[in-house]
């Protein structure tokens, strides 16, 4: 990944729709097989997909899940 920036530390400048696009077409297609990605914890390693409702998100996000989820609710 080459950073936009003049500093060293690029981290400011990635995100994860940068590094999933770094990781699909410039890391991974270059990798033999059985090789091993190993990553730190940063945010954008770890974005979730599907994120689970909780207590602050709108009665419509919590139903919306549910429903794509396929489990039961009462709407009211």
């Amino acid at each position: 990944f080459k950073s936009q920036t003049k500093l060293s530390d690029y981290h400011g400048d990635m995100n994860s729709v940068k590094f999933i696009d770094w990781l699909e077409n410039q890391v991974l297609p270059n990798l033999l097989p059985n090789c091993v990605i190993v990553m730190d914890n940063e945010p954008y390693h770890t974005i979730q997909i599907n994120k689970v409702p909780n207590m602050s998100s709108s009665k419509t996000d919590m139903i919306e899940w549910l429903y794509n989820k396929g489990l039961p609710f009462s709407p009211n």
